[in-house]
């Protein structure tokens, strides 16, 4: 059965006033591209304020450090990027800039963003927990997925209406904390990579192309703060290729279809890698099984997409509209798939069934105070019957609870529970 404790009352994003500014510092002008390949900080070493505690992990954008900020007294994850171009880390910190504003609690909190040492660096939420890739080695039903995803998805909603895109959602980039908060991270990472593009390759072309996704490099690092595995794990397909091809199809795994074919990514862009990352974590394997980059972009492009078996229809219905080939084709927004997602027909008749128990609680209350009290015992029988028939011992035993809310005076009347008969 679906369980929504983790997505009951939808959170909204807020704007926090007292946010940290993210600037680009005074010494952007000694940015440089190779902070991916600096020498690691050592423990106690100092780094643009704070203070490093451990290595938390490696990733083909940099490393992630435990970090102790002394001015806000708190930990942080400090993660070192590499950036080829100044073009990119702009978009990053303008990202940053945006993101450091949102208090959603499914985005991991943004503290500060800038450039140090010629490195590009975003100080961020330290979360304890796993991410999800790590989380879906453990199988679960969909009733348990869903809700999970549901809440990532909020993150990404919330990121949406502050103007950010992901570009890079995936099982890597989303964190289940050990208090059962989901959180994603890494939002436009992906875009610091100076991969090709339809205008060209190279970082040169990722400074002269307005917002053109990047498509063919490399991918964020992979890394949550805690996290125990900091690379992307290859899909089932990608261990019987060569290295280099196990390499380029784990970087374009969760591409949308437009990613792909070297186009403009938006908000359904993050909606297609959504739904991808959905059928994975629900069937335990990736939807769309490839050997190689090229094949998995035309089998992707193709519409060639596995639903999960064991998802219900509906649930499928849903997931196959926002996989589709054509962004147009998709939900408008992220909200709207999250809207579908939670409009499924278990908790209509969840709803109906919980309507049934008011009004045979009303029916009992009425016999109870109407009827002469010889005839109450046989009334009581009767309403317990229809109990019986319509409601499970768990729907049962919510009506008694409601019913011992009533005045004494009423329950009186009403000739009290089943236990209660005189």
């Amino acid at each position: 059965m679906f369980d929504d404790s983790l997505t009951a009352g939808r959170l909204e994003q807020q704007a926090r006033p007292d946010a940290p500014m993210v600037t680009l510092g005074d010494s952007y002008e000694d940015l440089r591209g190779d902070a991916g390949q600096h020498r690691q900080l050592g423990v106690g070493e100092r780094f643009a304020g704070f203070e490093v505690r451990g290595v938390l992990g490696h990733g083909a954008m940099g490393v992630v450090y435990d970090a102790w900020d002394p001015a806000a007294e708190r930990r942080v994850a400090l993660k070192l990027l590499r950036s080829p171009s100044r073009r990119a880390a702009e978009r990053v910190l303008r990202d940053a800039r945006a993101l450091a504003r949102l208090d959603h609690p499914a985005v991991v909190r943004i503290w500060a963003a800038d450039v140090h040492r010629g490195a590009l660096y975003l100080a961020m939420e330290l979360v304890e927990g796993k991410n999800l890739r790590e989380w879906m080695q453990t199988p679960r039903p969909w009733g348990e997925v869903l809700p999970v995803l549901i809440s990532a998805g909020q993150g990404l909603a919330a990121a949406h209406a502050a103007g950010v895109i992901h570009r890079d959602f995936k099982p890597e980039n989303v964190l289940v904390g050990w208090d059962g908060q989901v959180r994603v991270l890494d939002f436009g990472i992906a875009r610091i990579a100076g991969e090709p593009t339809k205008h060209g390759s190279g970082a040169a072309q990722d400074d002269q192309a307005d917002d053109s996704v990047d498509t063919s490099g490399e991918a964020s690092c992979g890394a949550g703060p805690l996290s125990g595995s900091f690379a992307a794990l290859p899909i089932d397909a990608a261990d019987q290729a060569a290295p280099d091809e196990a390499e380029a199809l784990t970087l374009v795994r969760y591409f949308a279809p437009e990613q792909h074919m070297h186009e403009r990514a938006d908000e359904r862009s993050d909606q297609f890698t959504f739904c991808l990352t959905l059928c994975e974590a629900i069937q335990g394997r990736h939807p769309v099984q490839a050997r190689t980059a090229q094949q998995l972009a035309q089998r992707v492009r193709d519409g060639e997409i596995a639903l999960p078996a064991k998802a219900p229809r509906w649930l499928n219905r849903v997931l196959l509209r926002g996989l589709s080939v054509a962004p147009d084709d998709r939900f408008a927004t992220m909200e709207d798939l999250l809207d579908a997602l939670e409009r499924h027909p278990s908790r209509r008749r969840r709803h109906k069934r919980f309507a049934a128990i008011g009004a045979i609680a009303l029916t009992a209350v009425a016999l109870g105070i109407m009827l002469p009290r010889a005839g109450a015992v046989d009334a009581c029988v009767n309403v317990q019957r229809e109990l019986d028939a319509t409601l499970g011992p768990k729907a049962q035993a919510q009506l008694a609870a409601r019913f011992g809310q009533l005045d004494p005076a009423q329950r009186a009347r009403s000739g009290g529970t089943r236990g209660g008969h005189r």
